[in-house]
């Protein structure tokens, strides 16, 4: 027997933009094919937090609505986040466009949302030169939650250089996660596993992800951190 969740979901895949199948959710989630096929028999009534937020992202639907049928089926309109969002093709001798990624960049297991997320940013000729950088190398995102709230805050904005994957000691990077993306700092501990670590002190409520060396294929980075304006 269906249930409001397999409703759901089979209304946001039919409605989504693009053709979505259950193995894409699978993915999407980090889960094994039974599980996704227990949110359409109705044996699974509510998604899980790990795997809500992940499959709502790639049904480009509002989670609360997902779960609980509360809220608009779509998220509202993007905010400016205090940057310009790309009205039109900015001139190349002056201004230069950084495109979002999707999906937020998380900082723990988000706050209260982010709202839709600009298709990109439009920052100065100067501040590319300044740095070194070319906009087709970056990537940028919305942080989403506390947890790095020591150095990044709820709602900023942070830019990634997407040609730097390989770990650092001590860097940030945006890493994926089965939980969606991570902004994280990278420490190679001494047994050669790497931990991925929150940027806050409260390591009780935010606990750092250790990748054993033998699971190095588990680590998959998106980018290098480059630069953090508030939102």
């Amino acid at each position: 027997m269906d249930s409001p969740l397999a409703r759901r979901l089979r209304q946001a895949m039919t409605q989504a933009p693009t053709r979505v199948t259950k193995a894409d959710l699978a993915r999407a989630a980090g889960v094994k094919q039974p599980s996704v096929t227990d949110w359409f028999n109705g044996k699974t009534q509510r998604l899980g937090s790990k795997t809500l937020i992940p499959v709502a992202r790639l049904l480009g639907v509002n989670p609360e609505w997902l779960n609980d049928g509360k809220l608009p089926m779509r998220p509202s309109e993007p905010r400016s986040v205090g940057l310009r969002v790309r009205e039109e093709l900015p001139a190349p001798s002056s201004d230069f466009e950084i495109h979002f990624i999707d999906s937020p960049g998380s900082c723990g297991n988000g706050r209260d949302g982010v709202g839709n997320v600009p298709s990109s940013i439009v920052m100065p000729a100067q501040w590319f030169k300044s740095r070194g950088l070319k906009a087709d190398d970056l990537v940028a995102v919305i942080a989403d939650g506390d947890a790095n709230a020591d150095y990044i805050a709820h709602g900023d904005v942070v830019i990634f250089d997407k040609t730097k994957r390989k770990p650092e000691s001590g860097k940030i990077f945006l890493v994926h996660h089965p939980d969606g993306l991570k902004i994280r700092r990278l420490r190679l501990a001494v047994d050669g596993s790497w931990v991925l670590e929150y940027l806050g002190n409260d390591k009780a409520r935010w606990p750092d992800d250790r990748i054993p060396p033998e699971r190095i294929d588990l680590l998959k980075i998106e980018g290098q951190f480059v630069y953090r304006q508030g939102g």
